[in-house]
């Protein structure tokens, strides 16, 4: 049976049910906040004690607790109280400067980025002179305090490439020479340079070398007309491609993707020239703080192991 009607009876005028109306429909309030607002809304229409907790997925006496607080305080009894700790370890300071500075864009201070990120913003204020040492842990809680997130961006993700026996193949077959040092690069990357790289390869490479495998990602170029013609033509060279998805594979692509995440997601530069500039500061400033990818065969393993442990499942 339903419980008798609250005896804490609650009457909102006009605009205070429509402002707690908008916190409960708000993405950005506090779950605390918003489970208040429904407890007073769920007050307010009658409801008994006992269905506002079991709604609201609370205890009774918290429901009983919270409308006191509103009915005592009005809004302002629903928010958060202090709550005891130890005492700021900063100075406003220098909160105030993480945020200037994550409201800002990275060029904008002379740093070679294309957007901040926790890390990023703490070297910067170390930098600056704003404090000698900031945890990007603390970075983050000034930013979320501040409901500032300079590095989100919205872009389209793919689903993941199946891990079967063919992955176990493709990877195995080219783990070993992506572990070896590799050559030259150029400008540009059309079938005309890497035809071009073929054809050096042709003639350096003593006729006594009957089998050369290549290696090369999943790109247009390398499937090129031009490019399967001077294959065919050339039979000696045996073409091998990474597994779709798995760019990983080569050390190089971890550099890659570290350079188009924070220097290259949103390009803004005037020509060649002034990319060649900011990349070239964007190395030096990572080599500062940069450690070394340790990517050997064992790596492959790993994955391989894990892979493999997966393929009973998938069948």
């Amino acid at each position: 049976m339903p419980g008798p009607k609250t005896a804490r009876v609650v009457s909102l005028a006009p605009e205070t049910r429509a402002t707690l109306a908008q916190w409960v429909r708000s993405p950005t309030r506090s779950a605390g906040l918003v489970r208040r607002a429904q407890i007073v809304l769920l007050a307010a229409d009658g409801q008994p004690l006992r269905r506002i907790a079991q709604q609201v997925g609370v205890d009774r006496n918290v429901v009983r607790d919270w409308l006191d607080r509103f009915r005592a305080q009005g809004l302002a009894g629903l928010a958060d109280r202090p709550r005891p700790g130890r005492p700021r370890t900063f100075p406003p300071e220098v909160a105030l400067h993480v945020v200037r500075l994550a409201c800002e864009l990275p060029d904008q201070v002379g740093r070679s980025l294309s957007q901040w990120d926790c890390a990023e913003l703490a070297r910067q204020a170390e930098r600056d002179g704003v404090v000698a040492h900031l945890a990007p842990q603390t970075v983050q809680r000034i930013l979320a305090a501040a409901r500032l997130k300079p590095w989100r961006s919205h872009y389209w993700l793919h689903p993941r490439g199946p891990r079967d026996a063919e992955f176990i193949r493709c990877t195995r077959a080219v783990a070993t020479l992506l572990t070896r040092p590799l050559a030259r690069p150029t400008r540009r990357k059309r079938q005309v340079e890497y035809l071009a790289l073929l054809e050096e390869l042709d003639r350096t490479l003593p006729p006594s070398l009957t089998t050369i495998h290549l290696l090369a990602d999943n790109v247009s170029v390398h499937h090129g007309k031009q490019v399967q013609a001077w294959l065919a033509a050339h039979p000696r060279f045996v073409a091998h491609f990474t597994p779709v998805h798995c760019s990983w594979m080569n050390p190089i692509e971890q550099w890659f993707s570290i350079l188009q995440r924070k220097r290259l997601r949103h390009p803004d530069f005037a020509g060649l020239d002034e990319l060649a500039e900011r990349l070239a500061q964007f190395i030096a400033e990572w080599n500062q703080v940069a450690h070394p990818f340790r990517w050997t065969p064992q790596s492959f393993a790993k994955i391989l192991a894990k892979a493999e442990t997966a393929l009973p499942e998938a069948a």
